[in-house]
């Protein structure tokens, strides 16, 4: 939390400030945060609670800098293999990723694989003159992922993780025998009953 959000504060402030002592008119600030900072993600609490307030400092900046010319965007990119983030991946879980987004059959490079290359190019773009007008957005770079609405329950029956039904945000739709059957599975399978 205190590299993602405090280490974007500090470096834009000093920025700001050497900007204005050089008096420098207008300029970008291009934040690198996450779809999990949107969407969330199994056993990523703290890293989504980490980009969700990356994107709420980006919104917030922007109405503070906007009016001195400033633009203020994010970017919250899905996993991309070669980082830190991706690197730590199962490749069981790199592959899944892929079949989720409605654009796996239609890009050439098939599913969600992103390369550093594509948020490169989406950081040129804020930074360009087509980024003048654009300000307090965070786009998401994500191969369609955050749309597919299935994705959750995907996973679930997949058994892909062992996470309750309950965290995929599909509550509303569970009896409480539903729950009950479910804790009593998952005592049965833990030995505990």
């Amino acid at each position: 939390f205190g590299a993602k959000v405090f280490g974007a504060t500090f470096i834009t402030r000093e920025w700001f400030r050497i900007r204005d002592e050089a008096s420098i008119r207008g300029g970008r600030v291009i934040n690198i945060s996450s779809i999990v900072g949107l969407h969330g993600n199994f056993g990523q609490e703290a890293y989504a609670m980490a980009n969700g307030a990356l994107n709420a400092l980006t919104k917030s900046l922007a109405l503070d800098f906007g009016r001195r010319g400033i633009t203020v965007n994010a970017i919250a990119a899905a996993f991309v293999p070669g980082t830190n983030l991706a690197g730590n991946l199962p490749p069981e879980q790199l592959e899944l990723n892929k079949t989720l987004t409605p654009l796996k059959d239609v890009k050439t490079r098939g599913g969600i694989t992103l390369t550093t290359q594509d948020v490169a190019g989406m950081a040129f773009y804020f930074a360009g003159p087509d980024g003048d007008h654009v300000n307090g957005q965070i786009l998401t770079l994500d191969g369609d992922f955050g749309t597919n609405h299935t994705a959750g329950p995907s996973l679930y029956m997949d058994n892909y993780r062992k996470v309750p039904r309950v965290a995929l945000g599909i509550v509303e739709s569970l009896t409480r025998e539903d729950i009950e059957a479910i804790q009593a599975d998952r005592k049965r399978r833990a030995g505990n009953v």
